[in-house]
């Protein structure tokens, strides 16, 4: 791997044997590892990365690369049969994984939104329409569970 100028590269490149040890790497991989080249050679990459799931439940060679000191890294591996085993590049995909974070925490938000606003519309529906103490205690219990997603809920009143 080294006739290429890897250490003058952007990314990581990484060779690995035919078992999915590690038989060579750039700086850049050493560097986003925290481990020394000697700690590296022989190692299986799969211990150093877990698979990350990219939205829509596509990874697209997403994967978190670990350091030592307990941070990881989003990278996007590329792979590439080589005649001792593989090359692999990794491109660092922080950027990517932020806006993949950034895009399922709005459509929880909006999910939620909708959902309330769903409740009070339905709410205000059924409080109108309602001519008993018990329908409104029945209206309430029900919008309650619901906006709490509870298997029960309680309306007490404290005088009549």
């Amino acid at each position: 791997m080294r006739p290429i100028a890897a250490d003058e590269l952007p990314c990581a490149l990484v060779e690995l044997d035919q078992d999915g040890r590690i038989q060579d790497a750039n700086e850049v991989f050493v560097a986003w590892t925290g481990l020394s080249p000697a700690e590296l050679i022989g190692r299986s990459f799969s211990s150093l990365r877990t698979r990350i799931n990219a939205v829509g439940g596509r990874s697209d060679g997403l994967v978190r690369l670990a350091h030592v000191d307990g941070s990881s890294r989003p990278v996007i591996v590329g792979r590439r049969p080589s005649d001792s085993g593989e090359l692999l590049s990794l491109v660092d995909a922080t950027d990517r994984a932020e806006h993949e974070q950034a895009m399922v925490r709005s459509q929880a938000l909006q999910e939620r939104t909708r959902i309330r606003l769903e409740l009070i519309i339905d709410s205000s529906i059924a409080f109108s329409a309602t001519r008993t103490e018990q329908a409104l205690v029945d209206i309430l219990a029900t919008t309650v569970a619901k906006a709490y997603q509870a298997e029960q809920s309680a309306v007490f009143l404290l005088d009549e």
